[in-house]
C-alpha cells in the first residue's frame, strides 16, 4: 500500500495527507482578497507599513533568539494579538499588533484557536519583547 504524502505545515508540524499533526488543520488556501475587501482600508495599510518600518524584524523569532528580517520575498505580517473578530475596536491599536514572519503568524493563529491560556502568556511576552525593540 502506498504511503500518504507528508509535508511540513507552517506551524512546524507534519502534514500527512493534508492534515497537520500539530495544529490539526487541513491546508488552508491563501486568501486572495485585498485588505479593503477584508474590511481593512487605507488607515490599516498606513498603520501596518509604519509598524513594519519601526520594527523590521519578527518579534517571535527575536524572542526565541533568532533574527528574521523582512524582505521583499518574505514580508512581515502584522499580527493582531486579540483577533479582529473578537475585538474589532482594537484593529488599529498599536498595543494589539506585533510584527511576525509568516511561519510565526501561522503558529500564533493556531495557538490562539487551540490553547488560549498558553497563547495569552506568549502574547504578553511578545508584547514585552516588542516594546524593548521600540
Amino acid at each position: 500500500m502506498p504511503q500518504a504524502t507528508r509535508s511540513l505545515c507552517q506551524c512546524g508540524g507534519i502534514k500527512t495527507a493534508g492534515l497537520c499533526d500539530r495544529c490539526g488543520q487541513a491546508s488552508k488556501k491563501q486568501h486572495h482578497k485585498t485588505t479593503k475587501e477584508r474590511g481593512l482600508g487605507g488607515p490599516w495599510r498606513a498603520k501596518s507599513e509604519l509598524l513594519r518600518q519601526l520594527i523590521p524584524v519578527c518579534v517571535k523569532c527575536w524572542h526565541d533568539g533568532r533574527t528574521t528580517i523582512a524582505s521583499r520575498s518574505a514580508p512581515l505580517h502584522c499580527h493582531h494579538v486579540i483577533k479582529r473578530t473578537d475585538a474589532p475596536e482594537l484593529t488599529l491599536d498599536d498595543d494589539n499588533i506585533i510584527n511576525v514572519c509568516p511561519p510565526c503568524h501561522s503558529m500564533l493563529d493556531c495557538l490562539y484557536e487551540d490553547d488560549r491560556p498558553r497563547y495569552d502568556v506568549l502574547a504578553n511576552q511578545l508584547k514585552a519583547t516588542r516594546d524593548t525593540l521600540n
